[in-house]
């Protein structure tokens, strides 16, 4: 059985990759925690202290991606439970 995802991007209003990123995870109904750097400040504490730089961060049960690649995450999202309601449990 799949386990059970934690998915955070880190991201700010008018980053490019973060807009693709959020827009992915939306089209495919998956559930993510988003962290905007530009208006929360404990996540952009967060973001300096976990020491990146650049938008976005993706963190899929620990694997962090600098910057959004669609076939990266894909295979971060293959043998994992990411979504909040989908389908049937067998």
């Amino acid at each position: 059985m799949p386990k059970r995802s934690e998915i955070r991007v880190y991201t700010h209003d008018g980053c490019p990759g973060g807009e693709r990123a959020l827009s992915f995870f939306h089209l495919h109904d998956i559930e993510i925690q988003v962290k905007d750097i530009g208006k929360d400040p404990s996540a952009r504490d967060e973001f300096q202290r976990f020491g990146y730089f650049a938008t976005p961060v993706i963190i899929i049960n620990g694997n962090e991606l600098i910057g959004f690649d669609v076939e990266e995450v894909q295979h971060l999202l293959e043998n994992i439970d990411y979504t909040s309601s989908n389908g049937e449990e067998g």
